[in-house]
């Protein structure tokens, strides 16, 4: 329970928490500072349950039910358009800010991760398991090249080879093997659904475990939806290699694995954070690597380019109907995805608790730039069109183009949030009821 309590309500809270007071304390800090009146600021809503009130006549106040929170701007029409517009955009822009800022002292801090050698899957289907590469071998050189220590580094010298072979050494239980390993072109789909072919090796360094719920056959056995079959069947090859078929849609893919008994005991034991996972890796043998002073700009500054495309990306899919809208996620998503890495923590440290408060800080600010009502990117809409028309929109209309935005914010809040419980919620508390 005290874990339940830690992970799924505190963690989730806590980062919700600081990314809403970044993107108020931004539309607060432009209000005051062209002197818009700005009586309160509320952290959650619901009735207060302590405060104060600063010499500028503003009450900050914690209120009853902690998640999200306010800025009460008392702005006028009459003010200028200007001033409106970027008190509008701060909020956003501070959410950009602050991952930025965030992620430097991150590299700083803690490094970036570094891509272990070692294999933990390989894709049957894919030139690594043709030429004789399996599971717990350590990749050691490509291409005559030490294996680069980020994985984007090794897709990117995968890609910019000239042949159809790759020549590699690897390591297997000490005796060092020379393989040629033949690279396939496959499929795949950038951020925005385009096609495009992509050279990979067919295997999976050691890194984040695998969800069981994603696993839909094991050794060709359909496990669709079926979290205890999962399970029984991995505890039953325990010490032995299985093909398990994991991975979303198009990107499902059949994969040989090694499922080793002293890293899945958590199967054995429902109260055990890595139950519903099968663990490939031993996550405490993580490392990170320092960066140069340029290479944490560029990481940090990424995070904010990458966060907006990707999310783009799944609302452009999702509109020309490439992807379901089981993609999206709400409120459950995100609690959900905080429990997650808290519990990495004790594993691998805050590094990637930092991030992905980086990343949704990013995703609440592009979100609340799209032109919908009650969104900042609503009333930077209507701005616009002042702008243009030299007025205003007249009160009627804007009445029915804010009715029928709510209603449409209503509509999808309750959609995502609801497949959000069916995704999230009801597997993992299942064993409860």
């Amino acid at each position: 329970m005290i874990e339940i309590l830690l992970h799924y309500i505190l963690s989730p809270i806590l980062v919700l928490g600081v990314v809403i007071f970044v993107h108020e304390i931004g539309h607060f800090c432009i209000a005051r500072y062209f002197g818009v009146p700005t009586p309160l600021f509320s952290i959650g809503f619901g009735p207060e349950i302590c405060g104060r009130t600063d010499r500028y006549g503003t009450r900050w106040r914690l209120s009853l039910f902690p998640v999200g929170g306010y800025v009460s701007i008392q702005e006028k029409e009459t003010d200028p358009l200007t001033q409106r517009v970027l008190i509008a955009s701060a909020g956003p822009l501070a959410n950009f800010l602050f991952s930025i800022v965030l992620m430097i002292l991150v590299y700083a801090w803690f490094g970036a991760p570094s891509t272990p050698g070692t294999i933990v899957a390989v894709n049957i289907n894919a030139g690594a398991f043709e030429a004789g590469i399996r599971p717990n071998d350590k990749l050691l050189s490509l291409d005559g090249k030490p294996l680069p220590h980020h994985m984007k580094e090794i897709t990117d010298l995968i890609n910019q080879s000239d042949s159809h072979f790759l020549s590699a050494v690897v390591d297997r239980e000490g005796a060092l093997l020379k393989i040629k390993i033949p690279l396939r072109e496959i499929d795949k789909r950038n951020d925005f659904g385009q096609k495009y072919q992509k050279k990979m090796l067919g295997v999976v360094f050691a890194g984040q475990n695998l969800k069981i719920s994603a696993i839909h056959q094991v050794n060709k056995m359909n496990t669709d939806g079926k979290e205890d079959l999962v399970r029984a069947e991995l505890i039953r090859h325990f010490g032995k290699t299985v093909i398990i078929n994991f991975g979303k849609g198009e990107e499902r893919e059949d994969f040989l694995v090694y499922v080793d008994k002293n890293l899945n005991t958590g199967f054995l034991d429902p109260d055990s954070r890595f139950y519903s996972s099968l663990v490939l890796w031993d996550q405490r043998k993580s490392d990170f690597d320092s960066l140069s002073v340029g290479q944490i700009l560029y990481q940090s500054f990424n995070i904010v380019y990458e966060g907006c495309k990707k999310t783009l990306g799944v609302l452009y899919q999702i509109l020309v109907g490439q992807k379901k809208s089981d993609e999206l996620g709400g409120i459950v998503s995100i609690s959900t995805m905080a429990a997650d890495v808290s519990q990495r923590i004790q594993d691998v440290g805050f590094f990637y608790f930092f991030k992905l408060i980086a990343l949704l800080s990013v995703n609440i600010g592009l979100i609340n730039l799209l032109p919908l009502p009650m969104l900042d990117g609503g009333h930077l809409a209507f701005y616009a069109v002042e702008g243009i028309r030299g007025k205003p929109p007249s009160p009627k209309v804007k009445g029915y183009i804010y009715g029928v935005g709510i209603m449409f914010i209503i509509f999808i809040s309750v959609l995502v949030n609801f497949q959000d419980i069916l995704k999230e919620i009801l597997p993992r508390f299942s064993k409860f009821f």
